[in-house]
């Protein structure tokens, strides 16, 4: 058994996570490189982070967010990919915001909380702030967001696939008349749960763990999660908000 800083684990075979002096999660199924891999991800809940920077995802269509627990005990990088449609689906409740519209969704809470001023320009006229392809817009919500690194706040992780977290991927619903409203809160101060988060995150508490071992694929599943694209195309310097 070793320690880091808050974490007991085995480095070849297993893993705690103790919190506070509590036991929040463990497994003895995960093997090497993916046992230190989630040994230093954040967990799922509420996590009080440091903005460390945001660039393109390497090889994907997706801009990646970096955090890091403000005592130093994890990091979290979140990938956002780029919408697809522009189209509103229909379910048997209703329609429901396209994929565009929810990624636009996630930015807005995203840019204020980095930066609220930045926020409220984009309110009064967000035309401005506009790029000629996705991988444009990443770069210019880069240009923005670096002044803001070391930035605190809090971002709110659910269980995803496998034994990942994230941001919850449907942040927005319409209304009746087809206003777009949040429905969700994933980044800023006094992050609470929903119900369904909160099931979420107790069903995964209880799940019996993976046996990692069985996916031949896994450290080359890590590998790409866990790594940041350096691409940077030239945008403008001019920025339109200064």
């Amino acid at each position: 058994m070793r320690d880091y800083r808050n974490f007991s684990y085995h480095p070849d075979y297993g893993y705690e996570l103790y919190k506070n002096g509590t036991l929040e999660h463990n497994s003895r199924s995960v093997v090497g490189a993916a046992c230190f891999a989630q040994v230093f991800n954040l967990f799922y809940g509420q996590n009080d982070v440091i903005f460390k920077g945001i660039d393109k995802a390497q090889n994907l269509s997706a801009l990646e967010l970096q955090f890091e627990a403000v005592d130093g005990s994890g990091i979290h990088n979140e990938r956002i990919f780029e919408p697809t449609s522009a189209e509103r689906t229909e379910s048997q409740y209703g329609a429901n915001p396209s994929q565009a519209e929810q990624f636009m969704c996630k930015i807005k809470q995203i840019i204020d909380a980095l930066d609220p001023e930045l926020g409220e320009k984009i309110e009064k006229d967000g035309n401005k702030f506009a790029a000629p392809d996705f991988e444009g817009f990443i770069m210019l919500l880069k240009r923005y967001l670096d002044k803001r690194i070391g930035t605190q706040t809090q971002i709110k992780l659910i269980p995803t696939k496998g034994s990942y977290v994230g941001f919850p991927s449907y942040v927005a619903a319409l209304s009746r008349d087809g206003a777009i409203y949040m429905t969700t809160k994933v980044i800023g101060e006094n992050l609470t749960l929903s119900t369904k988060e909160t099931n979420a995150i107790e069903n995964a508490k209880n799940a019996k763990p993976t046996d990692m071992r069985s996916r031949d694929n896994e450290l080359d599943d890590l590998n790409d999660d866990f790594s940041i694209g350096n691409k940077k195309d030239d945008i403008d310097d001019d920025l339109p908000f200064g």
